[in-house]
């Protein structure tokens, strides 16, 4: 009876002995082979000859290899690491127990080896251990002890109304945790379970639209509720943007994994841009945060200052903007128009004037006096004033008429004064009067050709003209009396001379009688002309003469 109790002794000694390996991690050794490396594994592993009761096995190598067991018989069974003798059977089980080794990125290389293992009949001992469980109503169909050897028993989960089971504990403070009682324990187990109220917590998550129309969660609100209950969230306020029940998912019920999210979703507001560039306004709807893009803008006779607002964005209220601007000097003229002789007006471009100005100021025809023309401030095509345009093209327009003055000559030889309205800058056509005794000698003061800017009087200058003697020498003929005549007139034919037995034949300028005078011609100088005789018949008397008694 010793002996076969020191046997009982020593098979159950053999059967707690654990044969697992080092749980390190994998290495390689050096200058061994993958295959050196299994073998070397298989030689390690050992299984006893003889049980009487469940045992462990090694499933780790130091090397990483695979390590995987089998069993031939039905009532030893591997699992979690241990060998387990099922039940105990009338006859000894013989079984063989088959260990592969095989390298894990390489399952050709491999070894086998096999054990066998002797359970005895009628010797199979196994202890036996008890499970007391605490803070749980119901056990019912609860495992309340376990054999040394038996298989892993998975801790039940209990329930509780109202509450949420957080797991088993192997104290009373709740430190140790245990999900299950695993093949190989050997121990009484105190086993607490831990609950709390049947809250879960949930997540309220409020999303704002992006300018994309996608949603970006701006908040997350964490809440708790009865698990199972309905729970709702109530929309918040967020500038520029409104609530869209439509889209959110503001009620559900709550999870006890605390995975319920409601989704309160908020799109973008929209307003009204009002674009004012100084020439027109252009209205545009802009979300709640979307760029302005407000344009560089150009604009005739202006500088671009930029635009009257601080934002860049649109804000959450409509908006007007108006562009800044500063007025540039740019170009403007000034025509003249004068009236011709003829009644029409004629641009004057020598006296266009091109002036600056500030763009939109209002700018007048400066006044100007031209010398013979009064400003026509009713011809229907001026233009005295206007605004000056950015692009210069303001021209302001001046109508003159030409006036009228009065042009009086006075001859001084005896004619009436010649009186004359004329048109400033009209001919003057006056014939060159005459005076006898006198040549004309110009106006005083001196006419122009065209009248002037002015009435005009002008009166004839006279010189008087010099005296010529005209002499007549008769050749011996009667006398002839010298006459004394003015430049330019004409001598006066005289009653011709006579002369004893000659006939008179003429005058003439030279005593030759070469060359006979002109009575028709002017005297320009003194002259004597000589009386040309012929020869002719001449008669006479014969007169007697009686002495009167007086003596005569």
């Amino acid at each position: 009876m010793k002996k076969l109790a020191k046997f009982f002794s020593i098979l159950f000694f053999v059967a707690t002995i654990s044969f697992v390996f080092l749980t390190t991690m994998p290495m390689v050794a050096s200058g061994m082979t993958e295959q050196e490396m299994v073998n070397r594994d298989t030689e390690l592993v050992t299984v006893p000859e003889v049980t009487i009761g469940s045992f462990p096995v090694a499933v780790h190598s130091v090397y990483g290899n695979i390590i995987t067991w089998e069993s031939s018989d039905e009532n030893v069974v591997f699992m979690d690491g241990w060998f387990v003798v099922k039940r105990q059977k009338d006859a000894d089980i013989n079984a063989t127990i088959t260990v592969t080794v095989t390298r894990p990125n390489n399952p050709e290389i491999q070894a086998t080896r096999e054990f066998n293992l002797l359970v005895p009949k009628g010797v199979t001992v196994r202890a036996e251990y008890t499970i007391t469980y605490h803070n749980v109503e119901n056990t019912e169909g609860y495992k309340t002890s376990y054999l040394l050897g038996d298989e892993t028993y998975v801790l039940p989960v209990p329930t509780k109304e109202n509450y949420l089971f957080e797991g088993w504990f192997t104290d009373a403070g709740f430190n140790n945790r245990i999900e299950r009682i695993v093949v190989g324990s050997k121990q009484n187990f105190d086993l607490y379970a831990k609950w709390r109220v049947a809250n879960a917590p949930y997540t309220v998550s409020h999303q704002l639209e992006n300018l994309d129309e996608t949603f970006t969660e701006e908040l997350s609100e964490q809440f708790e509720g009865l698990i199972g209950s309905v729970v709702s969230a109530e929309p918040m306020e967020f500038e520029g943007f409104e609530y869209s029940e439509t889209i959110s998912s503001p009620s559900g019920t709550v999870l006890e994994d605390g995975n319920l999210i409601l989704v309160l979703k908020y799109t973008r507001k929209s307003y009204i841009l009002t674009i004012n560039d100084g020439l027109s306004t252009t209205s545009v709807t802009k979300k709640y945060g979307e760029s302005l893009n407000l344009p560089v803008q150009y604009r005739d006779g202006y500088q671009f200052d930029g635009w009257d607002t601080e934002y860049s964005t649109m804000p959450s209220r409509d908006l007007t903007v108006n562009a800044k601007w500063t007025a540039l000097e740019v170009d403007y003229k000034v025509e003249f128009y004068f009236e011709n002789l003829s009644g029409d007006y004629v641009l004057n471009d020598d006296e266009t004037l091109e002036l600056k100005a500030k763009t939109d100021s209002t700018v007048s025809v400066p006044e100007v006096a031209f010398a013979g023309f009064t400003l026509n401030d009713s011809h229907p095509d001026k233009v005295m004033s206007g605004e000056v345009l950015g692009d210069g093209s303001l021209v302001l327009k001046a109508y003159y008429s030409r006036n009228s003055y009065t042009l009086t000559i006075v001859y001084d030889n005896g004619e009436e004064n010649y009186v004359q309205v004329l048109k400033y800058g009209e001919t003057i056509d006056v014939e060159t009067p005459e005076k006898e005794g006198f040549t004309f000698a110009g106006w005083e003061p001196e006419l122009p050709e065209t009248m002037p800017a002015n009435d005009l009087t002008v009166k004839a200058k006279w010189s008087a003209l010099p005296v010529y003697q005209v002499s007549f020498d008769s050749t011996g003929g009667s006398s002839v009396q010298t006459q004394n005549v003015i430049e330019g007139q004409k001598a006066t034919r005289p009653a011709d001379p006579t002369k004893q037995g000659y006939e008179f034949a003429g005058w003439f300028l030279d005593l030759s009688a070469v060359e006979p005078y002109d009575f028709d011609a002017g005297v320009y100088g003194p002259i004597t002309l000589y009386a040309k005789w012929t020869e002719g018949t001449s008669s006479y008397k014969v007169e007697h003469y009686l002495q009167d008694l007086e003596g005569n």
